[in-house]
């Protein structure tokens, strides 16, 4: 009974002691007040300021728009392009090989265009996989630095003599699930 006392009084102490304010120095508190200036208060604008930027930004979503659609009719005019020559004029023709070793005679082609859809697919692929491995390592090398450099929250100051380390830091536990229970008497 005395101990929780004890610890209550302790975590009372704790709660009631108000942080040390300190005071910031002139250069400090000339940057800060040069900062909320420059940085932090709001931008007023006249209407026409709006106005043109809002103009502007539509025009650069037409322009954008109107070269996307642009590409892709060349696209597409490329791919019907070199469908309609042939397999024949415009192939990459690659030795087909038996699964023994040995040559046949006979001769694969394969069309640009899918050969450059397959290999920018795969270049893509690999740029990502790169891409998350740089991620978690990164992710990893961050983690590791914040668990080395976390502080210990434990408030050193008020210790009471009479308490050991395990008493001293007060830890909430389900005690009903060991069969233990707080009664009035307790508190």
């Amino acid at each position: 009974m005395d101990k929780l006392q004890k610890k209550v009084a302790i975590a009372i102490k704790k709660t009631l002691t108000a942080p040390q304010v300190r005071k910031l120095e002139e250069g400090e508190q000339d940057f800060w007040n040069k900062l909320i200036d420059r940085y932090l208060t709001p931008i007023n604008d006249s209407q026409a300021h709006k106005d043109e930027v809002t103009r502007e930004l539509k025009s650069l979503r037409n322009k954008a728009v109107f070269l996307y659609f642009m590409i892709n009719v060349l696209w597409v005019v490329a791919t019907f392009f070199l469908q309609a020559i042939g397999n024949d004029v415009i192939s990459i023709k690659i030795p087909k090989y038996l699964p023994n070793g040995t040559l046949s005679g006979e001769i694969l082609k394969v069309e640009p265009l899918s050969l450059m859809f397959l290999l920018s697919f795969a270049v893509l692929l690999f740029v990502q996989f790169v891409a998350m491995l740089y991620h978690r390592v990164y992710t990893l090398i961050h983690v590791v630095s914040y668990r080395s450099s976390e502080k210990d929250y434990r408030q050193k100051g008020i210790k009471d003599p009479e308490l050991t380390e395990d008493e001293y830091c007060m830890t909430l536990e389900n005690h009903s699930a060991t069969g233990l229970t707080f009664t009035v008497d307790d508190l």
